[in-house]
C-alpha cells in the first residue's frame, strides 16, 4: 500500500472523481496559454500573464480578456472537480457549495 493510501485510509478519505487531464503549454508573447483536455468533460483554454509582485494588473487583465474574447471562450466559475462532480455525481454537487 503506498503513503498516500495509507494516509487516505487512516484520515478516513474516499476518492469522489478522479481527473484524467492532459494539458499543452503555449507561449503567446507575454501570455503563457494551457490547453487541457479533460476526459469526459472536453477541451479548455487556459490563459495567463505573470505579473511581478506589486505590478499594476490592469494591463494583464485587459490582455488576458483580449484573448479569451479572440477565440470566443466564456470564463467558467467553477473548476474540473466541480465539472466533474457535477456530471458522474451530481448528488454530491447538489450537496456542496459547487453551483455554477
Amino acid at each position: 500500500m503506498s503513503t498516500w493510501q495509507k494516509a487516505c485510509e487512516r484520515n478516513a478519505l474516499q476518492e469522489l472523481t478522479r481527473i484524467h487531464n492532459t494539458r499543452h503549454l503555449y507561449r503567446l508573447g507575454p501570455l503563457t496559454i494551457c490547453v487541457d483536455h479533460i476526459r469526459e468533460l472536453g477541451t479548455f483554454v487556459e490563459a495567463e500573464l505573470i505579473c511581478e509582485d506589486g505590478a499594476d494588473t490592469l494591463h494583464a487583465q485587459h490582455a488576458v480578456q483580449q484573448f479569451v474574447a479572440a477565440i470566443g471562450g466564456t470564463p467558467l466559475s467553477a473548476g474540473y472537480v466541480e465539472l466533474s462532480l457535477r456530471r458522474s455525481r451530481p448528488e454530491l454537487y447538489l450537496r456542496g457549495q459547487y453551483y455554477l
